[in-house]
């Protein structure tokens, strides 16, 4: 807790809008987070931004559901401009 204490209340300048980097968004639909969230951070990121939001998956849908989530990230690199 004493990290998010420790956290200055008003963000500096240079993060009060995402890096424009190419991003793929995680999520699952039982983690705390609305998986909506996820989607529409993928948004705000850089061109060819994609999310995964993963069924029954909570806070580690990358080791809750292994499988699709490695078949996606292959997928995504994959496509990533040299």
């Amino acid at each position: 807790i004493e990290y998010y204490q420790a956290l200055a209340p008003k963000a500096p300048p240079e993060l009060t809008r995402p890096a424009p980097v190419r991003a793929l968004v995680v999520g699952g639909t039982d983690d705390i987070v609305a998986a909506e969230l996820f989607a529409k951070t993928a948004t705000r990121m850089g061109e060819g931004s994609q999310s995964l939001i993963i069924d029954s998956a909570g806070h580690w849908p990358h080791r809750e559901s292994e499988g699709e989530f490695i078949a996606k990230l292959i997928s995504f690199l994959a496509a990533t401009p040299e």
